[in-house]
């Protein structure tokens, strides 16, 4: 039998109506295996589904359908003309399978720290990827795009902290070995906790609205330059969605839901691979609960202050030990324009600051900390790895 071409036919059903389909079925075999190629608009997917025809009354059972490594089994008996709808079905409604992550992923060069800035937005923009004590400048081409039109999104898009911790949370699932998500699983990875752990709608809320900004979001990104200095030989250029992904209907504890399948590596974590700048820790550090509750912004100070911390740890890219409260606020975009009881906010993320700190002590990940000064007012945290 030929194989489905998503160019002839832009659906299964589409194909499955055709001639090489219905022509290529032999009723005297005992299995049929059939290769078909579906969501052709950004990577095919390949099913291997086998099929038994009965020689007497011409009824299909359906036996496996596998998609890589995930398998989907029902005992369903069909006339072959209603199998168009009902294997489609069987496609789209997957049995989820989790796995639930050990360590918490997060790609970390130069584009990853940067990406939540403005000026990306406005041009394309030459960041500069060398050291600073490099001979030679060498730069990157990035540009992100909004395309979304049929989400609101309310202000919100701009590629924000919150946008890269749910980000780094897909990246941290897709590592373990998920590619189907729901929103979930990716808050959950976002903080570390278990999978019998209940999530708040208005989590599940959040996180969504950050996937389908992520799907609307293209990257445009040229780094040949960057490869040739790193002397990889592999694709430099790059110009689809942060997160290339689809929505489907999965089963999960007897209940139907909204669900994201990725379709490739998303991009931030490949092109991270180039340089190796990638942070790996545990991923017990975002289980902060017993010290702090998981608001956005305990999520996005969370992450920022690991990614400072582990650049201290670094033995590429040594940086001081320590954190100004300044740049904090700054990353939650506490600013005093912003915020009528400036002084009580940025108090409250000071305290944040300590009670995650202070776990991370426990936990062994640093030594100590201190808060140090400026005369009397008091400027960040000092930490002892």
């Amino acid at each position: 039998m030929e194989e489905y071409n998503g160019d002839i036919y832009p659906n299964i059903i589409e194909y499955m109506q055709s001639e090489p389909f219905t022509q290529g079925f032999d009723y005297a075999a005992e299995y049929v295996e059939m290769y078909c190629y579906i969501d052709k608009y950004i990577q095919p997917r390949r099913y291997i589904i086998e099929l038994r025809i009965d020689e007497m009354t011409a009824e299909l059972h359906i036996g496996e359908i596998t998609e890589e490594l995930l398998i989907v089994e029902t005992a369903e008996i069909l006339r072959i003309d209603d199998v168009t709808e009902e294997l489609l079905k069987v496609i789209t409604e997957l049995p989820l399978r989790s796995i639930l992550p050990q360590k918490h992923i997060k790609p970390n060069n130069k584009l990853a720290k940067q990406i939540t800035g403005y000026q990306i937005y406005v041009s394309e923009t030459d960041l500069v990827v060398s050291n600073k004590k490099a001979t030679r400048e060498i730069t990157t081409m990035a540009m992100l795009i909004y395309e979304g039109k049929d989400i609101s999104l309310e202000g919100r898009m701009r590629f924000t902290p919150y946008d890269r911790e749910v980000h780094d949370a897909v990246v941290t699932l897709h590592v373990a070995g998920n590619e189907i998500l729901t929103p979930e699983m990716v808050y959950r990875a976002m903080n570390g906790m278990k999978e019998s752990e209940k999530v708040s709608p208005q989590a599940i809320y959040a996180v969504t609205r950050s996937l389908d900004k992520s799907r609307y979001t293209t990257l445009k990104i040229d780094y040949s330059k960057e490869a040739q200095a790193y002397k990889k030989d592999c694709k430099a250029t790059y110009e689809g969605y942060l997160l290339a992904c689809d929505k489907l209907t999965v089963s999960t504890g007897g209940r139907t839901k909204e669900a994201y399948r990725l379709l490739r590596e998303p991009i931030l974590l490949e092109y991270s691979k180039i340089s190796g700048q990638i942070i790996t820790v545990p991923i017990k550090l975002l289980q902060t609960k017993g010290n702090i509750r998981s608001t956005e912004d305990v999520i996005v100070l969370r992450g920022y202050l690991l990614r400072q911390i582990e650049g201290m740890k670094s033995r590429t890219f040594h940086r001081i030990n320590k954190i100004a409260y300044k740049s904090i606020f700054t990353e939650l975009d506490i600013l005093p324009d912003n915020y009528a009881n400036y002084k009580e906010k940025t108090r409250k993320i000071r305290e944040h600051v300590i009670a995650i700190l202070g776990g991370w002590v426990k936990q062994n990940y640093i030594k100590n900390y201190e808060q140090y000064k400026n005369g009397k007012k008091i400027e960040g945290v000092e930490i002892t790895i």
